[in-house]
């Protein structure tokens, strides 16, 4: 899907309805400004094409993302996701091995502001790239704690959090230490569901200042 409009517009609210829930494990949203989801879709056959986390593009920008348990997400006043004019809205939709033959209608609904809106984006920082006690390895029979951080390089404001795991994960906990030492605490599950993932949004945003250390503990049982 390409951006109706000519020119830049600012998404407030998007809602990513899955058509076949029963096979549907996540959903990426993207929008991307080359011709590469067209060339990569015209050179498979059949609808869409296989591309592994994400959609084939360099230039791609994650702009939303459905796990289950999510619902419509909403922007805080003033505040959107910058489209750029002309840009491609692709989505990339996780099925699991065995969904063959199956069919799904996956959509998205998005709500535009023809306003300049303060921008929004994702940032998946704390991820198993960044684990301090790797590697991210789980042994049969055994519990294990892994830690993971990052260093925020700017002032930066946060307006929601939406930690991610599969079904060993049992503890999710996510805060940061500001360089005054304060503790900024973003979400901690004690009792984590991958049936009941989704986004906190924060009822007012929290201002990260530059320097912050942001920690993320998850523990799984295998």
């Amino acid at each position: 899907v390409t951006n109706p409009s000519p020119t830049v517009q600012y998404i407030t609210e998007m809602e990513i309805v899955p058509g076949n829930r029963n096979i549907v494990h996540h959903v990426l949203v993207f929008q991307d400004t080359t011709n590469v989801p067209v060339a990569n879709d015209s050179a498979y056959a059949g609808p869409g094409y296989v591309s592994f986390g994400g959609i084939g593009s360099n230039k791609a920008q994650l702009i939303s993302a459905w796990v289950p348990g999510a619902g419509v997400y909403s922007l805080p006043s003033g505040m959107g996701i910058r489209l750029a004019a002309g840009a491609r809205i692709v989505i990339q939709v996780h099925y699991p091995v065995g969904s063959g033959g199956q069919v799904d209608s996956t959509k998205l609904n998005i709500k535009f502001s023809p306003a300049t809106l303060r921008n929004v984006s994702i940032a998946p920082v704390l991820n198993s790239g960044n684990i301090t006690n790797g590697p991210f390895v789980i042994p049969a029979n055994s519990v294990k704690t892994f830690y993971s951080q990052y260093t925020v390089p700017a002032n930066v404001t946060v307006v929601s959090v939406a930690p991610h795991a599969h079904l060993i994960n049992t503890k999710f906990e996510v805060f940061g230490v500001t360089p005054a030492n304060d503790t900024l605490r973003f979400i901690r599950i004690n009792d984590w569901d991958f049936h009941w993932q989704g986004a906190q949004n924060f009822q007012k945003p929290i201002k990260v200042p530059t320097g912050t250390v942001l920690h993320g503990i998850a523990v799984y049982d295998n």
